[in-house]
């Protein structure tokens, strides 16, 4: 017992220096979210780790102050276009392929693809009867500031195997490892009902200090708290009483239960720094100054008055009414008893310089990239090679996110797919079986491939004779390669072994007919 005690004390003070290292990204975050998110923005009513202090937010108006709500337009459209890019809904966003150490002849075998094929729509049966495609919408909203956390549970039953849940900025803290990734989370839990513990982790203990308190509803604090042991290999799960640090649950598991991920950093940090916090500085700048046009404009249509207490016009039951009589006697200096107070100055910024700011936040969070859609300047062919630059610009973003997001999320949910009995004993290894993700920006650069080699075929159509061209190529290869490049269904194009026997029996009638022909002759 000594020792669950010490493993106890030494993961607690881990947590605690994880929750007071995010303390100090409290404000820049509620900056970021006051501007870029401010119905999410719960940094301006509490606190990051506030504990039982907590407030609860439903219902409360937490954006009255927000004037401008380009920033906040900005990263709706680019959580929106983060998702449709990398996980686009009722889609198959990544496949299964074959490894490194299957052999080329092996990999071209109809019946070797159609088995990968299956393995691909088997995960997707599993994410797509899931609550993925809403939760993963939360966290992409989180990571757009700074970063996304995705937890992934087993479910409750067989209709349900997957369980996915978002976790709130404020409550939940992460430890970066020695190889730049994540290998240990802390979510806080503040007045939990003990029947929703007892729900979400099965053989939950309740602690028997609190137990004999005899509460008709109880609620309690936990830390939910998951780290890496790196000489076993595994991930040490715990849930812990916050006031008597008993742990009501543990377990070990193959893989991580949380994914963080984000689509930027700053080396040596442990949180990321999304695009909504590199534009927040333009929209706090364009937000100060319309509130300050507010101010100024309501200065000009309503403006202050000045009246004289000098018992002809009494200043403390005036009131300003729209199409009221205000009888007045005349003063001895014979001047108005009722006057506005002099303009001292006018606030007018340029229209340019907001217009400048906006255009810097929409190209900082890549929105709007095309101008009016009314516009007849803009072409097809134009518009099309601007979303592949802006798909372009974006890979950075993209393949981190692949490497931080995906790796860890087909990992667990593969392992819970396996326990459940959905799933072979084949690892995710690259030696047997790899993973090929079906992106956008992956699309962009196969169409891009293809492309290419149209060019060079049209250069050849130049020099030489058309019927010339085909024996520059590789004929049998050129469809199933353009089907990979385009990323079409591979089921319904034939193989090169197919094309191949189509060919040779094309030739031989061919040859038949040329015979037929000569005979008749």
């Amino acid at each position: 017992m000594r020792q669950l005690d010490n493993r106890v004390e030494w993961i607690l003070k881990r947590r605690k220096i994880a929750e007071t290292r995010k303390l100090n990204w409290q404000s820049i975050l509620q900056k970021t979210y006051r501007l870029s998110q401010p119905n999410r923005n719960v940094f301006d009513v509490r606190s990051i780790g506030a504990g039982d202090y907590t407030i609860d937010i439903q219902g409360m108006d937490i954006q009255w102050y927000v004037f401008d709500l380009t920033l906040a337009h900005a990263t709706d459209v680019f959580v929106n276009r983060m998702v449709n890019a990398l996980v686009p809904a009722g889609k198959e966003w990544l496949s299964f392929q074959p490894g490194q150490e299957v052999e080329d002849i092996v990999k071209d075998m109809p019946n070797v693809r159609e088995g990968y094929q299956t393995l691909t729509k088997k995960f997707f049966s599993v994410i797509h009867q899931s609550n993925f495609q809403s939760i993963i919408h939360e966290c992409f909203m989180d990571m757009a500031v700074s970063t996304g956390f995705l937890t992934i549970n087993e479910g409750y039953d067989a209709n349900t195997p997957v369980i996915f849940a978002s976790n709130p900025p404020d409550a939940i803290y992460a430890d970066e490892g020695v190889y730049g990734t994540f290998d240990a989370f802390y979510r806080d839990w503040n007045k939990l009902p003990v029947t929703h513990a007892e729900e979400m982790w099965p053989d939950f203990k309740v602690p028997p200090q609190v137990n004999e308190k005899g509460d008709v509803v109880l609620e309690l604090n936990l830390y939910e708290i998951l780290y890496k042991d790196h000489k076993a290999k595994n991930y040490k799960y715990l849930v812990i009483h916050k006031e008597t640090n008993f742990v009501c649950f543990e377990r070990t598991d193959k893989t991580s239960c949380f994914v963080g991920f984000r689509v930027k950093k700053l080396s040596g940090e442990t949180y990321g720094r999304g695009p909504s916090m590199d534009a927040v500085s333009a929209a706090a700048t364009i937000n100060h100054a319309m509130y300050d046009e507010i101010v100024s404009a309501n200065f000009s249509a309503l403006p202050m008055w000045m009246g004289f207490d000098d018992g002809v016009f009494n200043p403390h039951n005036f009131k300003m009414i729209p199409n009221t009589i205000l009888a007045c006697a005349g003063t001895a200096a014979g001047t108005w008893p009722l006057q506005p107070i002099p303009s001292g100055g006018s606030i007018q910024w340029g229209q340019l310089v907001i217009q400048d700011l906006r255009d810097q936040i929409n190209k900082i969070l890549l929105t709007d990239p095309f101008g009016p859609v009314d516009d007849p300047k803009k072409t097809a062919t134009e518009i099309i090679e601007r979303q592949r630059q802006i798909l372009e610009n974006a890979s950075a973003q993209f393949s981190r996110l692949q490497r931080e997001l995906f790796d860890p999320l087909v990992e667990r949910v593969l392992d819970i797919m396996r326990k459940r009995g959905l799933w072979t004993d084949i690892e995710v290894d690259g030696k047997v079986l790899s993973i090929k993700y079906n992106t956008p920006l992956v699309t962009s650069e196969g169409q891009k491939k293809v492309l290419d080699l149209i060019q060079h075929a049209q250069f050849l159509q130049n020099i030489y004779p058309p019927e010339a061209i085909s024996g520059f190529y590789n004929t049998e290869l050129l469809s199933p390669w353009a089907a990979e490049m385009l990323n079409i269904e591979l089921s319904v194009v034939k193989n090169t072994e197919m094309i191949m026997a189509a060919m040779e029996q094309a030739e031989e009638q061919k040859q038949v007919m040329n015979e037929q022909q000569q005979a008749q002759a």
